[in-house]
């Protein structure tokens, strides 16, 4: 890809992030509506993932992250070779390996404001294929 390319990405990915938080991180997470934000415990964690990509203009990209329990607004931006993508919610950033149809990485989540900061974190791995 030459530099005044700009790789075009699939609109519709989806997959699973398998992790592990303290506490709950996100509205994601299987405990959320049962106030595991309220449990400052350690939680094994995997969820079905969609990414949506609505808007790419150039190397940046506005984006929704789904699960069945909630939608999260992203915001992106594709490394000048195309081949590393960066995503970032209210609470969680991805960073992930853009080859052919598929994105892979790490994704870290800790809730911002100081009255949520400190009590809750995680880490987890996501895997997406694009279906469209």
């Amino acid at each position: 890809m030459t530099a005044e390319e700009v790789r075009i990405l699939p609109t519709q990915w989806a997959g699973m992030w398998t992790g592990a938080s303290w506490g709950t991180t996100t509205k994601h997470h299987p405990r959320f509506l049962s106030h595991g934000d309220q449990e400052p415990e350690w939680h094994a964690v995997s969820l079905d993932l969609t990414l949506t990509i609505v808007r790419q203009e150039g190397r940046s990209l506005q984006a929704v992250l789904a699960t069945s329990q909630h939608e999260d607004r992203a915001v992106g931006v594709l490394s000048a070779d195309g081949n590393r993508l960066e995503l970032a919610t209210e609470t969680s950033n991805f960073h992930l390996a853009v080859a052919g149809d598929q994105l892979s990485g790490e994704a870290t989540g800790r809730p911002l404001g100081s009255d949520k900061a400190g009590g809750a974190f995680s880490v987890g791995m996501v895997e997406l294929n694009a279906i469209s």
